[in-house]
């Protein structure tokens, strides 16, 4: 069962790089790829939290998930918040579609940090 998470995972990680596009489909597809963002967070901490109640992740181990965690989310809220902003500008702003896409960046990068942290453990849990 564990395996088939990580295998989805990266299935839900390829997915979110093929989204692109401009103007309503740049919005409607950067929502999709914070969506699949979200999707691939959500496994990986619901994997995470059930290998905990096994006891194979320990609550010092615990807190820098939800750490790292914490992170990632932070910035996945950020990210929303100025494509709205973009989306509200009637897609005219050029600087709010380049604050959403800084966000979008740091929003990758906390999550490739998660996943790295967490990926050791996932493979302990198979």
């Amino acid at each position: 069962m564990r395996k088939t998470n990580l295998k989805l995972l990266v299935a839900l990680i390829a997915a979110a790089v093929f989204m692109v596009g401009c103007g309503h489909s740049f919005v409607r597809d950067s929502f999709r790829t914070l969506s699949v963002s979200q999707q691939t967070y959500d496994t990986t901490m619901n994997t995470l939290v059930g290998l905990h109640r096994d006891g194979i992740i320990d609550d010092q181990d615990k807190a820098q998930i939800i750490q790292y965690g914490n992170l990632y989310y932070e910035a996945h809220n950020m990210a929303v918040v100025a494509l709205a902003n973009y989306a509200a500008s009637d897609y005219q702003d050029p600087n709010a579609k380049q604050t959403y896409t800084n966000a979008a960046a740091d929003v990758s990068a906390k999550l490739a940090m998660f996943l790295k942290m967490a990926r050791p453990y996932l493979e302990r849990g198979k």
